[in-house]
């Protein structure tokens, strides 16, 4: 893997997992339900003084042959489909059995095990059959406990997954629509606002020609890791009582573009020469100065330097506002107008249309002549946003394509184990039919119990699921509650399938 991610790499190998236990049990499943055409067979051969040792190595061999082919159909198949997943996911996974002198050794041993995994019970349940009994059509009863139980298993896995796919498209869809505190749409971003230099402003001023220009704004970097923070005090606090603020340089145009809502006092304005000695703060910062009317007080920078502390007037409180990642709870903030004084900024610009090419290409015009023919970076903020929840978008792609993998190969084996003992329970059925039963009291009769272990399988489910995706929101600062809707949801869709 060349550019990887250890959270997708927990995931496929969780996923994969699941469904490999769900084939394994699907083996175990119908190669012990059609027990009875191979007992002939197992009778015949300790008959002819075959021991039983050997007919478990006959029954692990011939499951371990199985593994080797699929192995080899697996191969094939990823050769085929690895460049269309690479896309998808957006890594690049490559796979060769010769990059590395292990890959072999490790493929073969791991087939090994999944064939001896697979074969084990069902070898060790086919030679124990007597002879005296199976040549007399009597092999015995058959242990439909163990296979109802990997049923359950099966559908225990399959519930989960649905659970969980469930959940994280709402943390999704959440997040993506959630109120952050200012209008995101229709806002245009130039990441590579630093190769205006001194010019920004009349950046900003030339570009208010363009038609559907409706205001900008520069301001320091938002919506990622690492915004600046520093000590703050207000007048009045114990000297050795500080407080932690992140702090964002920002113009006159800044609340005005992201139409951010003043709660109480006012934003900066060029009408008072004083605001570039003032500072507005946000509702968590206005919380922990643990003041109710802020407005006029003096707030300390606390410096390190020979600054000391430098003090600036509370002129306003706007309301709460994401400025970074929903996975980050809102901090307290300070907003101080001034030019931008880290190395990195980008420039913001609401438009009145989502027709962003258009208007792009004209700020584009204008960018070239302020930067010398410099290549624009702009990108649409909506987008900026959803990237930074990309890895947990793919994880619920990821998920909700493997969940149906796993639920198509759990009904897979479910189709052929209900195929099987409905054969065996043909002249049952007959007999039900000629004293009078209709069609669907043979069908409530064959389904029933298919519907008891689906039932048993949510009751394992729904606790594992609860634990899993609890821990999982837990890195979203902001997070949906767990509705016991959907655990009951996924367990009726569960049954539905089976």
């Amino acid at each position: 893997v060349k550019s990887s991610n250890i959270y997708f790499t927990y995931v496929f190998i969780a996923i994969g997992s699941f469904i490999l236990l769900i084939a394994v049990f699907n083996f175990m499943n119908l190669t012990t339900a059609k027990s009875e055409g191979r007992a002939k067979e197992v009778g015949i051969r300790k008959t002819l003084g075959s021991d039983r040792s050997k007919l478990i190595w006959q029954f692990i061999t011939e499951s371990t042959i199985i593994c080797f082919i699929s192995v080899a159909a697996a191969y094939i198949i990823i050769k085929i489909v690895l460049p269309s997943f690479n896309n998808f996911v957006g890594r690049e996974i490559s796979f060769d059995l010769f990059d590395n002198f292990y890959t072999i050794p490790l493929l073969i041993i791991f087939t090994l095990a999944i064939g001896i995994l697979a074969g084990s019970y069902p070898a060790f349940y086919l030679s124990s059959f007597p002879p005296s009994h199976v040549l007399k059509s009597r092999p015995g009863k058959s242990k439909s406990s163990f296979r109802n139980t990997l049923v359950i298993i099966q559908f225990a896995i399959s519930i989960t997954l649905i659970i969980g796919t469930v959940i994280i498209k709402n943390q999704l869809d959440f997040i993506l629509n959630k109120d952050i505190g200012f209008n995101k749409d229709k806002l245009i971003v130039i990441n590579n606002a630093s190769n205006l230099g001194r010019r920004v402003e009349a950046f900003k001023q030339e570009i208010a020609n363009i038609p559907n220009v409706v205001a900008s704004t520069n301001s320091s970097l938002m919506f990622q890791s690492g915004i600046p923070g520093g000590s703050f005090q207000i007048e009045n606090a114990p000297e050795s009582e500080f407080k932690t603020c992140q702090f964002l340089d920002v113009d006159f145009d800044f609340a005005k573009t992201y139409q951010i809502k003043i709660l109480k006092g006012r934003y900066f304005s060029k009408d008072y020469s004083t605001d570039s000695n003032a500072v507005v703060i946000n509702e968590a910062a206005l919380k922990i100065f643990e003041t109710e009317n802020p407005l006029g007080k003096i707030l300390y920078n606390v410096k390190t330097d020979e600054k000391g502390k430098v003090p600036y007037t509370i002129i306003g409180v706007v309301k709460n506002f994401n400025y970074e990642s929903l996975h980050q709870v809102i901090r307290p903030l300070v907003l101080h107008i001034s030019p931008v004084r880290q190395a990195g900024f980008f420039l913001t610009i609401r438009v009145r249309t989502e027709d962003y090419a258009s208007t792009i290409n004209l700020i584009n015009q204008t960018w070239r002549n302020f930067t010398r023919g410099k290549n624009l970076n702009c990108t649409v903020l909506n987008d900026n946003l959803e990237n930074q929840y990309k890895d947990e978008i793919k994880i619920g792609q990821i998920t909700t394509l493997f969940t149906l993998l796993a639920i198509f190969i759990a009904c897979l084996g479910l189709f052929g184990l209900a195929a099987f003992i409905t054969e065996k329970r043909v002249k049952e059925i007959g007999i039900r039919k000629a004293l009078g039963a209709s069609e669907f009291e043979i069908v409530l009769m064959l389904t029933k119990e298919f519907t008891k272990w689906v039932i048993i399988a949510n009751l394992i489910a729904w606790p594992v699921s609860f634990f899993v995706m609890n821990k999982w929101l837990q890195n979203f600062a902001y997070r949906i509650e767990l509705n016991w809707i959907v655990f009951i949801l996924s367990g009726l869709i569960a049954l539905a399938i089976a």
